[in-house]
């Protein structure tokens, strides 16, 4: 399902492929200017979901500052 997902993004030019000769064999996806074009959409995205979907207890980060209520900023 992942192979099948990236395959689909690199089709659709938002990121490329590369093989490292190592061993084992390494591959990267690095963006390509299309999928970096996305850069702000999937950080307002991000936004939203830090403000709107609650966050278990167990799985709070400390990174994500919050407001006196305890939501997280935007």
């Amino acid at each position: 399902m992942l192979t099948q997902r990236l395959r689909t993004l690199e089709e659709e030019g938002i990121v490329e492929r590369r093989v490292i000769a190592s061993s084992p064999v390494q591959v990267e996806y690095p963006l390509r200017l299309k999928g970096r074009d996305l850069e702000q959409v999937v950080d307002a995205m991000m936004r939203w979901s830090h403000r709107w979907i609650p966050t278990p207890p167990s799985a709070a980060s400390e990174d994500v500052p919050a407001d006196s209520e305890g939501t997280p900023a935007p």
